[in-house]
């Protein structure tokens, strides 16, 4: 079965839970906010906040990749040994394995009904499992582990209603800060059989080195215990990082919401996401593991989360949220030999007041 016909199939059945649903949930009785007038979870800058109203928010997000891809095909590791290189040579380091935690902080604050502000930053933890090869043939010199953790890059954006009747919409502004580092090291087993220490590939550092500019566009909608919305953003380095910096980014996502009663809903999303590969290089990122070569970054991701919302409508609890959403990857198309996408999870808790 194909994406599209998964993702089809999950919105009809959306559509089935409304035509089957026999009366509407009243919203004067959920003083705490409707759980579905926030998105899934991993969308972010998806609503707004009345003027003088503060929202914090935590998120835990897990992320992993295991095994290679090139392009849409699958690449043995032994092939990965026989795949060339920009220079005409063979690689010998070949990544097992990736796994990243990452913490999230985020802050909202409606300066007035029409205009929210919005920070987030991170902290963030990478490891890598690489095997190790010589120079020739296809004998194995060993496994070795590399991680990296640290402060991640800051966000700050402001967000503009656009409209507020039938739809709601606004848009995103923003700047990504430089905050995370871009000069990680790791300790690399060498084909030789000697550990040296090196500039960790551009996948494994904290941020991206450069200032990034934010743009986006958000709508929903709600209707009685069926909601949807729809969100598109763009990232783009605005300077080099010392000769390089990470390739654009557009994002795209659109989701259906069931409310199920005052403190719960549920929520399918399709996830695309289309990432130039690096533009330059780092002259200290060097070696024979694909993770090192800018050629080998980006392409093209999708994807289909299921998520669920929960919120406090009793006083003692009352604007006290929990979220949780999952995605798994529905297709690739990568630039380049890299490690396949798997799935993610992230949790969260969010408070306004």
């Amino acid at each position: 079965m194909t994406y599209l016909k998964t993702f089809a199939l999950s919105v009809l059945l959306i559509k089935f839970l409304l035509i089957t649903n026999l009366y509407a949930h009243d919203e004067q009785l959920m003083p705490g906010g409707r759980p579905d007038s926030h998105a899934p979870i991993g969308v972010m800058g998806d609503h707004m906040h009345k003027e003088g109203e503060y929202m914090i928010s935590y998120r835990y997000m897990k992320m992993d990749m295991e095994g290679l891809l090139n392009g849409t095909n699958s690449v043995s590791e032994t092939g990965a040994l026989s795949h060339k290189r920009g220079d005409g040579t063979t690689h010998r380091i070949i990544p097992e394995s990736m796994e990243m935690d990452m913490h999230m902080l985020g802050f909202m604050y409606g300066l007035k009904d029409n205009i929210t502000f919005m920070g987030m930053t991170n902290f963030i933890k990478k490891e890598m499992t690489n095997n190790t090869y010589n120079m020739m043939g296809t004998s194995k010199v060993g496994s070795f582990t590399a991680n990296t953790s640290g402060l991640g890059d800051t966000s700050i954006s402001t967000l503009i209603k656009v409209t507020s009747e039938k739809i709601n919409s606004h848009i995103n502004i923003g700047l990504s800060l430089p905050t995370g580092s871009t000069k990680e090291e790791i300790t690399a087993l060498m084909p030789s059989g000697v550990n040296k220490v090196i500039r960790a590939p551009y996948g494994m550092q904290l941020g991206t080195g450069t200032y990034d500019l934010l743009i986006g566009y958000s709508l929903s909608k709600k209707n009685n215990d069926i909601s949807w919305g729809a969100q598109i953003k763009y990232k783009r380095s605005l300077n080099d990082n010392n000769g390089w910096h990470f390739g654009n980014k557009l994002e795209a996502s659109s989701w259906m919401s069931y409310l199920w009663n005052e403190e719960l809903s549920s929520a399918i999303r399709f996830l695309a996401i289309d990432e130039d590969s690096i533009d330059g290089h780092d002259s200290l990122i060097t070696g024979r593991n694909p993770t090192q070569e800018p050629t080998n970054y980006g392409g093209r991701s999708y994807y289909l989360g299921v998520s669920f919302n929960i919120v406090g409508q009793d006083e003692e609890i009352r604007g006290h949220r929990l979220a949780l959403e999952f995605l798994k990857p529905l297709k690739q198309d990568l630039n380049g030999l890299q490690m396949e996408k798997g799935n993610s999870l992230i949790l969260a808790y969010q408070k306004a007041w």
